[in-house]
């Protein structure tokens, strides 16, 4: 038997994840920055990611609650096809990347990715003291 479709997000719900997004990105570091002020400026990269993430996850989990749930619901309830999705779309993704690597190969005479070279220069450079 068929479950009755309903709208997977209330209208509030919807608001506040399209809110999210602003929230996250401006909102959050200056609240942060107010809250813990020696945080913001002696805390590392890594640590003011953590706790950004960490407030915006807590976030969503309190505006979202019940469709989260509802979702998680939905893939225990077809678990073997939520595993044959991420898999089949796994193996797109990488199939993908395989195949537009080989053509670029193919076009491009030497490639050479940019984000590489900077993580190289990263791990011969000398640490900071």
């Amino acid at each position: 038997m068929k479950k009755e479709f309903k709208p997977p997000m209330t209208a509030r719900e919807r608001l506040a994840a399209m809110l999210f997004i602003p929230m996250h990105a401006f909102i959050v570091p200056l609240l942060l920055s107010a809250a813990f002020p020696h945080l913001a400026r002696e805390g590392t990269g890594a640590l003011l990611t953590l706790v950004s993430y960490t407030v915006s996850f807590v976030y969503i989990l309190i505006i979202a609650f019940n469709y989260l749930r509802a979702s998680f619901s939905d893939i225990f309830d077809g678990l073997w096809a939520a595993i044959r999705s991420v898999a089949l779309g796994m193996l797109i993704y990488f199939g993908s990347n395989i195949a537009i690597n080989i053509f670029l190969n193919a076009i491009i005479d030497k490639l050479v990715n940019p984000n590489s070279q900077a993580v190289a220069e990263l791990l011969v450079a000398e640490p900071d003291s």
